[in-house]
């Protein structure tokens, strides 16, 4: 014990408990968007069924703009969404793009490929429903954000005086 209260004479303990409360903030607002955003996508495939007899694309889900931006890089092969929310295939298709060549050039240039999520079709497997409801079921209300901020600056406020005094308790 006698290290921690020497370390904390080089860091103040208020900084510390401030650090807590803005590292907390930051976890619960990303958190928030995370799953506001996620749900999105998953609240709308919820609602049109369960099944890959219930497959849709981006246009069908009526996901466009900016949205649909957020959309394409939230369910790319590989990220995390994906464990709940499954493609038609397995895989979003690729299509072939082809590539300007010069004409001075011989050489034989392999085709590039742009994945098509145009043609993406979308949807929850029955054994992911559970899941899906659980997590992404209902959106979270825009008023638990400001409230828990307002909360966790006021315990933290509150932490600054009684940390140093709990501290002191202990005469080591």
């Amino acid at each position: 014990m006698n290290i921690f209260l020497q370390g904390t004479q080089i860091v103040d303990t208020s900084t510390i408990i401030w650090a807590m409360c803005v590292g907390a903030n930051i976890a619960f607002i990303a958190t928030f968007f995370i799953r506001n955003f996620n749900g999105i996508i998953v609240r709308r495939l919820l609602d049109k069924g369960v099944g890959s007899k219930h497959a849709y694309t981006f246009g069908e889900l009526g996901i466009s703009g900016a949205l649909l931006f957020v959309c394409k890089h939230l369910l790319r092969d590989g990220s995390v969404l994906r464990n709940t929310v499954s493609c038609v295939g397995g895989k979003i298709p690729s299509v072939p793009v082809e590539k300007e060549t010069d004409s001075d050039s011989q050489k034989d240039i392999e085709p590039s490929f742009r994945l098509a999520y145009d043609q993406a079709r979308f949807y929850i497997d029955e054994r992911n429903e559970e899941k899906a409801r659980s997590s992404y079921g209902t959106k979270t209300s825009w008023w638990l954000l400001p409230l828990f901020i307002v909360a966790s600056v006021a315990i933290s406020y509150g932490m600054t005086y009684l940390m140093p005094w709990l501290l002191s308790l202990f005469n080591l």
